[in-house]
């Protein structure tokens, strides 16, 4: 039997609890997550997730390390050149 949930403790891999946020995106981008979402066995919530967490790895660019380059936050490393 799994662990039972505790409010205010993650239970998650990144040792974090979650917070609720409203994103506005178009319906079109909705159908794509919940696409997504469904063909990974998640929620949406989770894919964007991992969109947030592997967020160099989608977009690396130059542009992105500049953007981010002294924003050193804990669970994101900053891009190497």
């Amino acid at each position: 039997m799994g662990k039972k949930r505790v409010r205010g403790e993650p239970v998650n891999p990144w040792g974090e609890v979650k917070k609720e946020f409203t994103v506005t995106i178009t319906p079109t981008a909705s159908a794509n997550f919940q696409e997504m979402a469904q063909a990974l066995g998640i929620s949406r919530s989770e894919l964007i997730e991992r969109l947030g967490r592997n967020i160099d790895k989608i977009f690396d660019t130059e542009e992105l390390r500049s953007a981010l380059q002294g924003r050193e936050k804990p669970g994101r490393e900053v891009l190497s050149a």
